[in-house]
């Protein structure tokens, strides 16, 4: 099983299995319940999950009063489906007045243990930052991180902050060479196929759903945040076509004084 940690949350995509999560209950929020005419009972409460540096609220269905855990490390483990897949916890984007956070929610497969599974290692503490780091607003943090990533060539570093138009626009960047360099296989593959089969073109239709299936996967893997960040550059401002030289005068037309024939 693979813990996420809690810093990774913000850029997985919205829907995203998550195995395992741990962390301290910080806050723990109110149980509402209610019964649905058709699933019967339910219930819902949200927690607060830290590691010391980074927080996350995880929406848990389906459980008992969690007031007990608030200060308790814990695990949040998902479990498997029917099918055999994994299911319990995954990333969500929840809109509120206008506003949206990410979140975890749960379904009735996740199950909350204190105890650290078998073969799983214990929390890494978090590493303590700078106090002059401690200090600077998030606004001075972002534009510092953006210096920094421009002067080394180095993409962002992850932040929970992944609706910001600069995170957006380099996540947006990395997500687009992936599907470039998706594209550009597909083609490839196209082009290998007609090579050993003339008679079997290959047809645009085909390239394009080759092409989104390996962004898919590839994306899932991750490897989309292995790729340079400034793929999208700003469109290079229009040089000014040079001016026009003036037209020059009409020759003077010299009359003839002589008179007609």
């Amino acid at each position: 099983m693979r813990f996420t940690a809690i810093s990774e949350i913000a850029e997985l995509s919205d829907g995203i299995v998550i195995e395992g999560l741990r962390g301290t209950v910080e806050k723990v929020a109110k149980r509402y319940t209610g019964t649905h005419d058709e699933y019967g009972p339910w219930s819902l409460q949200a927690i607060k999950l830290t590691d010391g540096a980074v927080s996350v609220n995880v929406n848990v269905a389906g459980k008992d009063d969690l007031n007990d855990l608030k200060g308790k490390f814990v695990c949040l483990l998902s479990g498997k489906d029917k099918k055999g897949k994994v299911s319990g916890l995954s990333a969500f984007d929840k809109e509120y007045q206008g506003k949206i956070s990410r979140v975890v929610k749960t379904n009735g497969l996740m199950e909350i243990t204190e105890t650290i599974p078998a073969g799983q290692l214990q929390q890494p503490a978090p590493k303590e930052q700078p106090a002059d780091q401690l200090a600077e607003t998030a606004a001075q943090r972002l534009i510092r991180e953006r210096k920094e990533a421009e002067a080394t060539g180095k993409p962002l570093p992850t932040t929970t902050n992944h609706h910001h138009p600069t995170i957006a626009l380099a996540r947006l960047g990395q997500r687009a060479h992936l599907l470039f360099l998706c594209r550009k296989a597909s083609f490839a593959v196209a082009v290998e196929c007609h090579r050993l089969e003339p008679l079997n073109e290959c047809v645009e239709a085909s390239i394009h759903a080759m092409a989104v299936t390996l962004f898919i996967s590839a994306e899932r893997e991750g490897l989309d945040k292995d790729l340079s960040s400034n793929f999208l550059k700003p469109d290079a401002p229009a040089k000014p076509k040079p001016a026009a030289p003036p037209t020059p005068p009409p020759l003077p037309v010299e009359e003839d004084d002589d008179p007609p024939f």
